[in-house]
């Protein structure tokens, strides 16, 4: 009987990881979806819990900014960390 606010839990969490394989980060990132229901999981308008089958293949999204000029390249990271600290994901809804 509640109401859905029409907004996403999230967390914003930051890691340096230097020499980072992207690739194999998507791959075991796709491997646990594929693996956990949960991490498939919608509800529709009227409430109602589905798994799906499949979801598409998750992709990393990559900024680099290396080469770039340390004050230009700070300013970048203010910006995107600003903006995804106050930005969850959208809701699922079928």
């Amino acid at each position: 009987g509640l109401q859905l606010a029409g907004t996403s839990a999230h967390v914003y969490i930051e890691h340096d990881v230097p020499d980072c394989d992207v690739q194999r980060l998507e791959r075991a990132v796709r491997a646990l979806v594929a693996r956990h229901d949960a991490l498939r999981a919608c509800v529709t308008e009227d409430g109602q819990l589905h798994v799906l089958p499949d979801v598409p293949a998750y992709e990393v999204a990559v900024l680099d900014l290396r080469g770039r000029d340390p004050a230009p390249a700070q300013r970048e990271l203010d910006r995107v960390r600003e903006e995804m600290t106050h930005q969850g994901p959208p809701g699922v809804l079928l």
